[in-house]
C-alpha cells in the first residue's frame, strides 16, 4: 500500500496535471492496480481433497450394466461429498485399464490430474482374461456421455460442475480401446494414451478415423507394446491436425502405472528390462501429460507453451509432433480492435462485442492460476452477453479464439459499492 501511496504523490504532481491524457493513463494504471491488489485473497490454488463415487450406468442398446469409480475435486475427501464450493466447470477424464489391471494401479497419476481440476471416471469393466475391446471402448465412451449429461441433471451430484470437454485415456488395452471409443460418442473432444496397445478390432484403423487433438506417451524398453508396432502406427494413422508422440528413453510398458503384480509378470518375461525407476517414469509421464491437457481441455494458452518449452530442450524424450499448441502466439494475435470487451472492472455482465460475424468463436474465461472457468463454442454476433455472476470478484482471463487467431484479455470482477470504500483512502491520501 505504500508504493501506492507514493505513486499517488508522484501522481498528483502539479506539473501532471496540465498534461490531462497522461494524468488519465496513469489513473487508469493506479486504479488497476489498487483492485488488483484488493482481490489478491481471492485467487484460488491447487485442490487438496478428493471425493469419490461408485457408479453403475446402464446401457439399453446393449442391456448391460457399466460399473466405474468417479473422482472429483472436493472441499473433503470422501465417497459422494459434494464437489468443490465454487463455480468452476471440470473437464471430464476417462481412462481405460490394461490388461487383467485393476483401476487402483493407477492412483498416483488419479489423484494428480484430480486435484489439477479434472473429473476422472475409471471402468472397471472387462477385467478378466478374456476381455472384449470394443465394449470396453463402447464403456468408455458411454460413461463419457452419461458424466457430460449429468451437467444437465439438476439432481445429480455434477450438476452445472461439468465443462464441455472430454478426454478418452487409458494404458496398454485401456488405451487401446480408447480409440475404438471415440467412434461412440460425439462429445469426446481429445485422446491421451500410455503405451497404448494395439486391440481386435483395430485400434490402428479407429485411429485413422481421429480428428480431434491427441497425445500418445510410449515407453522406449517397452517390450509388451513396443513403438514401432503400436503407438507408432497409432500416431501415423490419426488424421487430427494436432498430433504428438513423445517416447521416454529408458521407459517401460509396467511402470507407466503403479506396480501391478500381473503387469510385472508378464512384462520379466520379454526385454530389455527398464533403465530409469517407476518414479522417474511416472513424474515425466504427468509432466507432459498434465500440460497437455491444460492447453488442450481447458485451453491454457501458457500451459500448451509450457509443453513445447519442455519437449523441445528433453535429451531424455524422442518425438514426433503436427502442430504446436500455443508456442506461435505472437504470430496469431487478432488486432485489439476486432473484439471490444466492456465494462471492465465488471459486476456480473460483460459484453463482448466482434467485427467478423460470420465465424466461429471459442470463449474461455480463466482464474489467475490458469484454471478453466467457463467455456463456450458459438457463432459470432455483434454483441455477445458473458454472465458471470457466479464468480467471486477477482482477476481472470478471458481468452476469444476465432479461427487460428486470438487474444486474452484480463478481466476484473468486483462489487463497484464495496471496491470505492476500500479504494477512498487512497483515492485522497496526501
Amino acid at each position: 500500500m505504500l508504493v501506492i501511496g507514493e505513486y499517488w504523490l508522484q501522481l498528483s504532481h502539479r506539473e501532471n496535471f496540465h498534461k490531462p491524457k497522461l494524468l488519465l493513463n496513469h489513473m487508469k494504471k493506479l486504479f488497476t492496480l489498487l483492485i488488483i491488489i484488493i482481490l489478491a485473497s481471492d485467487v484460488h490454488g491447487q485442490y487438496t481433497s478428493i471425493g469419490h463415487r461408485a457408479e453403475t450406468f446402464f446401457d439399453s442398446t446393449r442391456t448391460r450394466s457399466i460399473t466405474c469409480d468417479i473422482y472429483y475435486p472436493a472441499d473433503v475427501s470422501g465417497t459422494n461429498v459434494s464437489v468443490v464450493s465454487d463455480t468452476i466447470h471440470f473437464p471430464v477424464l476417462v481412462f481405460g485399464h490394461g490388461f487383467v489391471m485393476s483401476t487402483s494401479s493407477y492412483s498416483s497419476l488419479r489423484d494428480s490430474l484430480v486435484l489439477q481440476g479434472y473429473i476422472m471416471a475409471l471402468p472397471t469393466t472387462e477385467s478378466g482374461f478374456a476381455p472384449s475391446h470394443l465394449d470396453f471402448g463402447k464403456d468408455i465412451a458411454f460413461i463419457a456421455e452419461q458424466i457430460q449429461l449429468s451437467n444437465l441433471n439438476s439432481t445429480d451430484l455434477f450438476f452445472n460442475r461439468v465443462a464441455d470437454a472430454t478426454c478418452v485415456m487409458g494404458h496398454s488395452m485401456g488405451g487401446g480401446a480408447s480409440f475404438l471409443s471415440t467412434q461412440f460418442y460425439s462429445g469426446i473432444t481429445a485422446i491421451a494414451n500410455l503405451a497404448a496397445a494395439e486391440t481386435n478390432p483395430s485400434a490402428v484403423t479407429a485411429a485413422s478415423l481421429l480428428t480431434i487433438p491427441a497425445l500418445l506417451i510410449a515407453g522406449e524398453n517397452d517390450c509388451i507394446t513396443p513403438v514401432a508396432t503400436n503407438q507408432f502406427l497409432m500416431y501415423n494413422a490419426i488424421q487430427s491436425p494436432c498430433k504428438n508422440l513423445i517416447t521416454i528413453n529408458g521407459a517401460s510398458h509396467c511402470q507407466m502405472g503403479d506396480s501391478n503384480f500381473n503387469c510385472s509378470l508378464g512384462e520379466a518375461t520379454c526385454s530389455p528390462a527398464p533403465s530409469i525407476s517407476r518414479e522417474v517414469q511416472q513424474q515425466k509421464v504427468l509432466s507432459y501429460l498434465s500440460l497437455w491437457l491444460d492447453a488442450v481441455l481447458k485451453q491454457n494458452c501458457q500451459s500448451g507453451i509450457d509443453f513445447e518449452t519442455t519437449r523441445n530442450s528433453d535429451t531424455t524424450i524422442s518425438y514426433f509432433q503436427s502442430c504446436n499448441l500455443c508456442s506461435s502466439v505472437s504470430d496469431n494475435e487478432m488486432d485489439n480492435d476486432i473484439v471490444a470487451i466492456y465494462p471492465n472492472p465488471f459486476d456480473d455482465l460483460v459484453n463482448i462485442s466482434f467485427k467478423n460475424k460470420n465465424a466461429t468463436i471459442e470463449i474461455a474465461v480463466h482464474d489467475i492460476s490458469g484454471r478453466l472457468l467457463f467455456s463456450q463454442v458459438k457463432s459470432t454476433q455483434e454483441t455477445y452477453e458473458l454472465r458471470l455472476s457466479g464468480l467471486t470478484s477477482g482477476v481472470y482471463f478471458v481468452r476469444i479464439r476465432i479461427n487460428d487467431i486470438f487474444q486474452k484479455r484480463i478481466l476484473i470482477k468486483i462489487k463497484i459499492k464495496k471496491a470505492l470504500i476500500a479504494m477512498a483512502p487512497f483515492l485522497f491520501f496526501k
